[in-house]
């Protein structure tokens, strides 16, 4: 995996929060592929008290692509669903 290990555990921490706190409780997963269902995850989550997406602009963009995450997404996944 080629996102930083802090990064990672920080991305880790923050999404199961957000799961373990619901936020994915009102989502109607049925006809959501597994990515889909990923990247709306990580849009529901907060990381060190801003949205999600302006955390992975700031700290990830800069070295990772949307592939990079999603291989770090996944392994954050695993069978949650």
């Amino acid at each position: 995996m080629k996102m930083k290990p802090e990064h990672f555990e920080t991305l880790r921490r923050a999404m199961s929060a957000s799961l373990d706190a619901g936020a994915m409780l009102d989502v109607s997963t049925d006809d959501m592929s597994d990515e889909r269902f990923r990247w709306d995850w990580l849009r529901r989550t907060t990381i060190e008290g801003k949205g999600s997406f302006q955390w992975v602009n700031e700290n990830l963009y800069p070295y990772l692509n949307d592939s990079h995450i999603d291989t770090a997404l996944r392994a954050i996944a695993g069978h949650s669903r």
